[in-house]
């Protein structure tokens, strides 16, 4: 199985590889970055080649195409949901979204593609961040999801370093370290329930996997 990641930046990557890899539980995955590219997951978040939900924006809007010619068997962009509110203004709800949801904020990253995005590309939303489920794994903390910066709750749990400048320091290192955990959390059903948007991420993964093999038996 092929699997391509659309993703803010260097430190969501492992985060989202660790969760895809720990659910397919295929031997034989192949999982890459096509948003940052590899070359850009070397340089600091911080860093001239940094990226963000712009850059995700960008790719779909110039790249959307490449994404429908089968060269992947799922693709996965992110997209943290702590963008909801330079988005709002944007978003368009329906009657039928569930209060306090993500579609409306899922159609419109879904609408950055010029043309329909194909079933096999899913899009996550980590709320408020990815880190919420590093936290998740490495803490009791309950109701991870609703903490409105994760990323702090790990510093202050010497989890994540500050820089010199008070900033968090990231770098893909770390977070590959912190990842590793999340191979028991993501398939853990019991503990998938107090985390709905890393359960709805694996329930996706599980959904398209469903339909690779399918597919494969059939030929």
């Amino acid at each position: 199985m092929r699997v391509g990641i659309i993703c803010e930046g260097q430190t969501d990557y492992p985060v989202l590889r660790a969760v895809i890899a720990a659910v397919c539980r295929d031997p034989g995955i192949v999982i890459v970055p096509l948003c940052p590219d590899s070359d850009r997951l070397h340089y600091p978040a911080t860093g001239p080649l940094a990226s963000g939900w712009q850059a995700v924006r960008a790719f779909l809007q110039t790249s959307g195409d490449f994404l429908a010619i089968g060269t992947f068997d799922l693709v996965v962009v992110q997209v943290d949901a702590d963008v909801l509110p330079k988005l709002s203004a944007q978003l368009l709800a329906l009657p039928e979204d569930p209060p306090g949801g993500l579609d409306a904020l899922c159609r419109h990253i879904k609408g950055w593609a010029r043309e329909a995005l194909p079933a096999h590309v899913v899009v996550v939303l980590p709320r408020s961040a990815s880190e919420a489920w590093l936290l998740a794994a490495h803490t009791k903390v309950k109701r991870v999801e609703e903490i409105e910066d994760p990323a702090e709750e790990l510093v202050q749990r010497d989890l994540l370093q500050r820089a010199k400048d008070g900033s968090v320091r990231k770098s893909s290192a770390t977070y590959r370290q912190l990842a590793e955990a999340l191979a028991d959390l993501s398939v853990d059903e019991r503990r998938l329930e107090e985390l709905p948007e890393l359960a709805r991420f694996v329930g996706k993964v599980l959904e398209v996997q469903k339909v690779v093999k399918g597919a494969k038996k059939g030929r």
